[in-house]
């Protein structure tokens, strides 16, 4: 079920119109139970096997939390050097 509400929330959050198709009351119910949620647990992302599906602005604009795994690998691809933790880490401090 919270699968299910999981990918309730992502379709609502990515498809504008998402409820244009639905027959009479049936976004009221999918939005009732999709706020039922206490909050968003967060998504961890892999870089190097993800990178091609992550959506960054979606989660910060929806609030939710992500995290990636930061390994040699990632370190080593100047694909990822926005997200070094190092230099997040000071650009937050100053």
């Amino acid at each position: 079920m919270l699968k299910a509400l999981t990918f309730m929330s992502w379709w609502m959050a990515i498809v504008p119109e998402w409820e244009g198709d639905l027959m009479d009351g049936f976004a009221e119910h999918i939005t009732r139970f999709t706020t039922t949620m206490k909050g968003r647990w967060g998504v961890i992302c892999d870089l190097e096997r993800d990178w091609p599906v992550i959506n960054v602005p979606l989660y910060v604009q929806n609030k939710i939390p992500f995290f990636y795994l930061w390994n040699f690998k990632a370190r080593a691809d100047t694909h990822f050097s926005r997200l070094n933790p190092t230099l997040n880490m000071t650009y937050w401090a100053i």
